[in-house]
């Protein structure tokens, strides 16, 4: 299930109050899309990580209440005025007499002698025994209290989030290049490093970093294996005339070489993204381009990249004549292209 799906999952769990269990190898932002789903609609997270608790935790402390023992609500019950999801991540990671522990808060939304308050959601995640993470299995009894679903990577919709949180433009482009670097992990390996959505967003941070560290940061993110490979495109961007083809996108001369193309479109990205206004219809005209000379693929490319960098790119590319009518002739591609990215 891509990441825009899992969120959709997410919010039906929400809605129809039954538990979801996210399945998905390390690294692959399960958490980060839990979380910015609560936000949307206006849930507060309790993340809780029952590998770091004893059984007895989830009933609370003891108290003393007459000739009997009572028990105080645990410090992650949620509040009785306020839209809370508990979110049991790295569940996996829980020995089976955990799990079995928390059958009562996931199925009955309760601890102990408290009922959670009506708007208490639960969502939970983890790895699956094949990734090779420590993972145990999950009971059965569990397994069957839960909607179950499978996170996969999709760069299209990661190039879309990056791209929104202002990652660096380089590891945009470079996804965008290879999208099959954007998660090579491997449990059939010993990796000490490998590419996953996690491992970018910490590469994007990297942007200002020494040169003379890059390589070695960067290698120990994403893995020596690819390491080279982004930092060769990197170079790219720095080299290519982005802004002299920009000003003369009909006849300018192009790189004509596949890295260096993608590293030509992450540099007119990253000025669509800062000013729309000055380069759009000059990056609509460049597109273009490419299919004028024979290469639809590379036309097509450049726009969706050229769209995901900033919001009204298409409005603005349409007052290029050209442009408008190539939407018209290839209306069906277009139509394709925009429902592919939803």
């Amino acid at each position: 299930m891509r990441p825009k799906m899992l969120a959709k999952a997410i919010e039906t769990s929400l809605e129809i109050n039954v538990p979801l269990m996210i399945w998905g190898s390390p690294g692959m932002g399960k958490s980060k899309i839990v979380a910015q789903t609560l936000d949307k609609h206006g849930y507060a997270m309790k993340d809780l990580r029952l590998s770091t608790m004893d059984t007895v935790d989830l009933r609370g402390f003891p108290e003393k209440k007459g000739e009997r023992t009572g028990w105080l609500k645990p410090s992650f019950f949620p509040e009785a005025d306020q839209k809370t999801c508990i979110f049991v991540d790295e569940i996996t990671q829980c020995s089976p007499e955990m799990q079995g522990a928390a059958l009562q808060m996931i199925y009955d939304f309760a601890v102990g002698d408290h009922p959670f308050p009506k708007d208490t959601r639960i969502i939970l995640a983890g790895n699956r025994t094949t990734d090779r993470t420590g993972a145990t299995a999950m009971i059965s009894a569990l397994k069957n209290r839960v909607i179950s679903v499978t996170a996969e990577t999709n760069y299209e919709d990661w190039i879309e989030f990056a791209t929104q949180q202002n990652y660096w433009s380089s590891t945009i482009g470079y996804i965008n290049f290879q999208p099959q670097h954007l998660n090579t992990f491997d449990p059939s390996k010993e990796q000490d490093a490998f590419a996953t959505p996690r491992s970018w967003e910490m590469v994007s941070k990297l942007e200002h970093a020494d040169n003379n560290l890059m390589y070695d940061l960067v290698s120990g993110l994403i893995g020596k294996e690819i390491a080279p490979a982004f930092i060769a495109f990197d170079r790219l961007t720095t080299q290519i005339d982005v802004e002299g083809i920009l000003k003369d996108p009909l006849t300018a001369n192009l790189p004509h070489k596949a890295d260096e193309r993608y590293a030509l479109m992450t540099g007119v990205s990253s000025r669509i993204k800062k000013n729309l206004k000055k380069y759009g219809e000059s990056a609509a005209k460049l597109a273009l381009r490419f299919e004028r000379e024979g290469s639809l693929e590379f036309t097509i490319a450049s726009i969706k990249q050229f769209a995901s960098s900033h919001k009204d790119f298409s409005l603005t590319a349409l007052n290029v004549p050209e442009f408008a009518q190539f939407t018209v002739d290839k209306r069906e591609l277009i139509g394709n292209l925009y429902r592919e990215g939803k």
